[in-house]
């Protein structure tokens, strides 16, 4: 959670400043933190399924981990249909092919065919960060909304399925 915390502070941060940490434009920038916050995202689900599998089968078993483990994994699909920014086709194909430019990202999970994923406003230069298809909900809003919301499935998730102490 931390990691998608700080990536999430600093696609805030370009957004805010419209200044680079690098020699990249902004763009690109945005389009590499988008990533890693789908990234992080992602990887907080695996990591969850992996440690309370590991507990229920040293606390009850092979049959408690085969119990545990269907209805747990239906719970992160479900999380996962409710925020497709995180686990979706855009993330396979940046991590494991090539960067899907920030600019494609949808809010429904897809790659957009639009060029809308910046835009500026009035002539201090404010750059805001906008998924590409209707009705262009801002990209930081959906994360911050993901990662606290990631915070109570985690928490639902431990109190749910591991073995009471």
């Amino acid at each position: 959670m931390e990691e998608a915390r700080f990536f999430l502070e600093l696609l805030c941060w370009l957004e805010r400043e419209c200044k680079t940490l690098t020699k990249r434009t902004v763009q690109d920038e945005a389009t590499y933190l988008t990533s890693a916050l789908m990234s992080a995202g992602y990887s907080v689900l695996e990591h969850l399924k992996v440690e309370i599998l590991e507990e229920v089968e040293r606390t009850d078993g092979e049959a408690g981990k085969i119990r545990v483990e269907n209805k747990l994994g239906k719970s992160v699909n479900e999380f996962r249909r409710k925020h497709p920014e995180i686990g979706t086709r855009q993330r396979r194909i940046s991590v494991h092919y090539c960067s899907v430019p920030v600019e494609r990202h949808t809010s429904g999970g897809g790659w957009g065919s639009s060029g809308f994923g910046e835009r500026a406003f009035g002539s201090g230069g404010k750059v805001e960060l906008r998924f590409s298809d209707p009705p262009q909900e801002s990209v930081v809003t959906t994360f911050r909304t993901d990662i606290r919301e990631l915070e109570q499935f985690i928490s639902d998730a431990c109190e749910r399925y591991l073995p009471k102490q």
